[in-house]
């Protein structure tokens, strides 16, 4: 049984590193693409037109990111002015007031929050 071990071990030690490199070339294949593709509108346009930009015209070739920027900033700004206080106002409650019943009962379910992916929050609203 050591011997099916050690393969195992051997193949493994070889398959990461290859595993690592194609993942290395697929990325660098990704932004060359995505370099190529990008190439005519920034020949065309300066980068601070492009940021700057606010119309989105695709077809007519007018592509402004700043509301796209904006509305992200924006969001973020949102999400932390409710996400702030309530957390911490949470672990102050949960640390210093919170009766050791609740407590034992809210933790587990926070770590079980802290563990699912924002994306799935997103997904449900």
């Amino acid at each position: 049984m050591p011997n099916i071990r050690k393969l195992k071990e051997s193949f493994a030690g070889k398959l990461l590193p290859a595993s690592a490199f194609f993942s290395g070339i697929i990325l660098f294949v990704i932004i060359l693409t995505l370099a190529w593709r990008s190439l005519p509108i920034l020949t065309e346009k300066s980068p601070l037109d492009l940021l700057t930009g606010s119309s989105w015209l695709p077809f007519t070739g007018e592509f402004g990111f700043y509301p796209f920027i904006l509305s992200t900033v924006l969001v973020t700004v949102l999400a932390l002015i409710l996400a702030v206080p309530l957390s911490i106002l949470s672990a102050v409650y949960l640390s210093e007031y919170a009766t050791e019943r609740v407590r034992s009962n809210v933790l587990p379910l926070i770590d079980l929050l802290a563990g699912i992916p924002p994306v799935v929050y997103g997904v449900f609203g």
